[in-house]
């Protein structure tokens, strides 16, 4: 699944969740139960709103923003953090009223198993939104699963409150509940602005990833390269690094290039460096592939050129009849023992000395 089939998902929960909870509101006249419905609108609204923004993030980039549309999930957390606002102001408003004048509650059982199943739905599509976050490291995925939980838990709360006012017969909990749940979800509309302007704000990436970016580049010190100005920032799924490379004074921008993406790109694992024939090459202590730049290529091309290439011509085989075979092989052996004690070697080319 990729990011905006959750969204359709969260759209189609929040949907059934709506229904289901005014439902649980209009039988047992519930004014915590009507704050619960009332934050469902709320997460439809974030949906389709993310929806939007999943699509523009995901934009090639252009002339006018040439390192694309990623920040756009951004504006989806600010408005989803808006839209809990209005819906706690409205929460609040409507349980002060309720306070000093509270009503008695009807059909208490049925609305609380409304209720819980409106939760149920919450709690599964808010904990695969969460899973795929991290996956897609998707900041609108990431503000739609915490503002479902916050509901998950919102509706525990109600839950709980209209149970105690059927078991105590105190009308004004159920008020005293809504204004709770109204301020709860203000902190948590706070928090989604908040994250949301940080990210605006070119925030830094984590700091596992920068560690692992230092680790990298650390990697250039065998060859005498170091860095300077590491910066970073986030933007939507993506990461970007901004580094100074310095090399010494010798090297032509066509060795650096090669260089720099050849430990930049290199396969998990760290590269070792050793030396053959007066060239330096990096290879992998796992699957003991080379990696070689272009600098290192040209020499090894060179002196392979250079080199006389020694042709030996093999006798053309013999096939003998099973009676013979023995004599064969006393003569193999013969002959093997000749060229062992006579010192003659055939003499290995540059390939072979470097990557024997």
């Amino acid at each position: 699944m990729q990011p905006r089939h959750y969204f359709w998902l969260s759209t189609v929960a929040a949907l059934a969740t709506i229904a289901l909870k005014t439902l649980a509101w209009s039988m047992t006249g519930s004014i915590g139960l009507l704050s619960d419905a009332m934050e469902s609108f709320v997460n439809l609204a974030g949906a389709v709103f993310a929806l939007w923004m999943i699509i523009i993030a995901k934009s090639a980039p252009d002339k006018d923003h040439p390192l694309g549309y990623s920040k756009a999930e951004y504006f989806s957390s600010g408005f989803e953090g808006i839209l809990i606002f209005g819906a706690a102001g409205a929460i609040i408003w409507s349980a002060a009223g309720r306070l000093f004048s509270p009503a008695p509650l009807e059909q208490v059982g049925f609305g609380l198993a409304l209720s819980l199943g409106a939760s149920l739905i919450n709690l599964f599509v808010a904990l695969s939104m969460r899973r795929a976050a991290v996956r897609f490291r998707s900041m609108a995925l990431e503000g739609g699963a915490r503002h479902l939980m916050t509901d998950v838990w919102t509706s525990a709360g109600v839950s709980i409150g209209v149970a105690l006012v059927g078991f105590t017969g105190w009308l004004w909990l159920d008020a005293a509940v809504a204004i709770l749940v109204g301020l709860h979800i203000l902190s948590e509309g706070w928090g989604l602005i908040r994250t949301s302007a940080h990210g605006l704000m070119d925030a830094s990436i984590e700091d596992a990833s920068i560690q692992d970016v230092e680790g990298a580049l650390a990697a250039f010190a065998t060859r005498g390269v170091d860095y300077a100005n590491l910066s970073t920032r986030r933007a939507g799924s993506q990461n970007f690094v901004y580094v100074d490379i310095l090399v010494p004074p010798d090297w032509t921008i066509l060795r650096t290039h090669d260089v720099c993406w050849m430990k930049l790109n290199r396969p998990s694992g760290d590269l070792l460096m050793t030396e053959r024939l007066g060239i330096e090459i990096d290879y992998c202590p796992q699957c003991r592939g080379v990696w070689l730049d272009r600098a290192e290529l040209d020499k090894i091309i060179e002196r392979s050129v250079r080199e006389p290439v020694q042709v030996v011509t093999a006798p053309a085989p013999q096939v003998h009849r099973p009676a013979q075979q023995h004599y064969k092989d006393r003569h193999d052996y013969h002959e093997k023992q000749h060229d062992e004690h006579s010192g003659y070697r055939r003499k290995k080319s540059i390939w072979q000395e470097l990557f024997d």
